[in-house]
């Protein structure tokens, strides 16, 4: 279980090292790897933009998570599964004070982008991904993986 300080500069500190790790990670290995979690917390100290583009990247990442968060249906999301499988695993071992942390107010905030501003990125993120379930290897191919890498970066 981790330890969620109540003091607002201890958070804003707590988050400052996440990032710093996630943004070594990136560095190092050309993405992040968090099976921690550490990313679903950055954003709790008031810094809005940097909060919106977090939440996108993490919606881009794993299609179920944010709407599982959010108690949306997640049936439409499915691509195949092969592909959804482990995306699935990973929302069902989110750490409890990770989804404590979303109070109401949070929620009605990432509601309003994931139903608002987000829905025309996540749409077609959706449909590349389900192109490429029969896409043969090739010059397209190569184009929409490049597409959806750039979208989730």
């Amino acid at each position: 279980m981790t330890d969620i300080p109540g003091d607002p500069k201890k958070i804003r500190a707590r988050i400052r090292r996440y990032e710093r790790r996630l943004e070594e990670e990136r560095r190092e290995f050309g993405c992040c790897h968090d099976g921690a979690g550490k990313r679903y917390f950055i954003g709790r100290a008031e810094r809005l933009p940097e909060a919106v583009a977090k939440l996108r990247e993490t919606m881009l990442q794993n299609r179920f998570l944010l709407p599982r968060l959010l108690g949306k249906n997640v049936d439409a999301l499915h691509i195949s599964p092969d592909s959804d499988e482990l995306e699935m695993m990973h929302i069902d071992h989110i750490p409890e004070e990770y989804i404590e942390i979303w109070k109401e107010r949070e929620l009605l905030w990432a509601s309003t982008l994931y139903e608002g501003e987000f829905s025309t990125v996540r749409a077609h993120c959706i449909a590349i991904e389900r192109e490429l379930e029969h896409e043969p290897r090739g010059e397209r191919r190569t184009q929409l993986v490049n597409e959806l890498f750039g979208m989730k970066r």
